[in-house]
């Protein structure tokens, strides 16, 4: 079986959920016998040594479609003339590179594939138009539409951003429901999305297949210094929000428990929130290395994971646990995640005066603590042990077929 496989990101063993979540996936495409030919696209500009671990796959990388909306007067322009001319949503637009295309094009002629498969809604605007020939296998990060009615939702009404969102959320609600439609089957990577309105309609054609991290060599111990954890940026609105409670509303009341509590939030600069310093208790640490991230899983007593928005399986709380760090999240962050299911603390971000009060309660309980990891870890273990393949997925649409 020959599989092209298509993603709209590099992969990285740390950054963006995306980035996390691209490099499991072809880890544990690694072990099948499969011919996989991958085609990514670079739209940070990155280096692409970390590409290194995947050279059988023989990677081609492409650059984005359309310059950073930052990037002078140039980007700007080219945001405003795709914003109000391209029917695709912009983060479909970025990744669309005409090159990338016409070397796809290319490739699918030739008729030696039996499958494509989309890793991430965004690398659809890769093939959309093209003349296809094969089924494609689309493995669903988020329903992203819903990630954008919740930031929709919260600009102020009547404002040229509220009015560019609506726009960009009704091009993202067509073309998200177009490649559900045309895909011969849809991997969900956390269960709670099966519940949504988007994948009910295709319900026939689901498949779960639980995100899961592999188990760090360093695994976590508890090191008595009441120190916090969150990791994400606040480019991602859902992480902006969680940050914005964080500091807003949990520290203050877990300083007024406890003042030798500290929260360290990696991913994001204080700036980024309109912060001109570091407020009491929490220390923002910006971009960090894999080295330094490693440093701080390994040296932190809880991971707070208090995302409410968007959808998806939440990354980071992955991530943390596969160091066994013990994990205080609320509902919607836990969702899918059924390893964790009665092992990490569930907060809740209506009652932060409570949720304090528990946080507080635990940092003070070393054998819970520990007991947690034991149990995270186990539960992490046995459902790696039961899950199939990626590829097995995609080798069942062929076989089908």
């Amino acid at each position: 079986m020959r599989v092209l496989y298509l993603a709209p990101l590099l992969p990285a063993p740390s950054g963006s959920g995306g980035k996390r979540a691209i490099f499991n996936h072809l880890q544990d495409m690694l072990g099948d016998p499969a011919q996989i030919d991958c085609i990514f696209i670079d739209v940070e500009g990155e280096a692409q040594g970390q590409l290194d671990a995947f050279a059988r796959f023989a990677p081609r990388v492409f650059g984005r479609a359309l310059p950073k909306f930052g990037a002078g007067i140039q980007g700007k322009l080219a945001g405003i003339a795709s914003l109000l001319t391209n029917p695709l949503p912009r983060s479909l637009a970025v990744v669309a590179s005409g090159e990338a295309r016409v070397a796809i094009a290319l490739e699918l002629a030739s008729g030696r594939y039996d499958a494509i498969l989309v890793d991430h809604l965004n690398a659809y605007g890769l093939i959309r138009g093209l003349h296809l020939q094969v089924p494609v296998v689309y493995v669903a990060h988020n329903v992203e539409s819903a990630v954008l009615a919740h930031q929709e939702a919260r600009l102020p009404r009547g404002s040229a951003l509220r009015l560019f969102a609506a726009l960009d959320l009704a091009r993202m609600r067509k073309i998200e429901g177009e490649l559900l439609s045309l895909a011969a089957k849809v991997v969900i990577i956390g269960a709670a999305d099966a519940a949504l309105p988007e994948m009910r309609a295709v319900g026939s054609k689901l498949a779960l297949w639980p995100e899961l991290p592999q188990i760090k060599s360093g695994t976590w111990a508890p090191s008595n210094r009441k120190n916090l954890l969150f990791v994400g940026s606040a480019k991602y609105f859902p992480n902006k929000d969680a940050i914005e409670w964080l500091v807003h509303e949990l520290m203050p009341e877990l300083r007024k428990r406890d003042p030798a509590i500290t929260l360290h939030v990696a991913g994001t600069r204080a700036d980024e929130l309109g912060l001109t310093g570091d407020p009491a208790g929490t220390r923002f640490h910006g971009f960090v290395s894999d080295a330094e991230l490693d440093a701080l899983h390994q040296r932190t007593d809880l991971f707070l994971c208090p995302v409410v928005l968007g959808a998806g399986i939440k990354i980071k709380l992955l991530e943390a646990a596969s160091y066994g760090l013990p994990t205080a999240a609320t509902a919607e962050s836990l969702a899918g995640i059924d390893f964790l299911d009665g092992v990490s603390l569930r907060i809740d971000r209506t009652a932060p005066g409570d949720s304090a009060r528990e946080i507080a309660a635990l940092l003070g309980d070393t054998a819970r603590l520990e007991r947690m990891s034991r149990d995270c870890l186990q539960g992490l273990h046995a459902t790696i042990a039961g899950r199939v393949s990626l590829i097995d997925q995609v080798r069942s649409v062929c076989i089908r077929n």
